[in-house]
């Protein structure tokens, strides 16, 4: 299937940029990057779910998906198109780092804001 040659295609991709991982960039991006991804877009689709009439498993996958860090295959389409690789990278890399500690917060934050923390 598609699924392991995206991976390590995605992997190989991040290999090739830790050599300019220290030597270019600024660390703005990452912090812009992980403020929107961990903080400002969870919040925003946790009071969406709120408001909205979804069923309680929607709004269970809703809490667990605004808790997730940024997503990895926006580093192939960097690549296919032409874009910034490297500032894929690292915002897929500080934005997974950083969700370390804020993936089980906005769940537990989520589960409560939408009022499924009980069984």
């Amino acid at each position: 299937s598609c699924f392991p040659l995206g991976i390590i295609l995605i992997g190989a991709t991040m290999a090739d940029t830790l050599s300019v991982w220290r030597s270019s960039g600024s660390r703005s991006v990452v912090w812009v990057a992980c403020g929107v991804r961990c903080l400002i877009l969870p919040a925003c689709l946790l009071c969406v779910a709120k408001v909205l009439p979804l069923s309680v498993e929607l709004k269970r996958v809703l809490a667990v998906q605004a808790a997730m860090p940024a997503a990895a295959f926006p580093i192939v389409l960097a690549r296919l198109y032409g874009g910034d690789v490297t500032t894929a990278v690292r915002v897929v890399v500080a934005t997974s780092a950083v969700g370390f500690v804020t993936i089980p917060v906005w769940i537990k934050i989520g589960l409560w804001w939408l009022e499924l923390d009980t069984l």
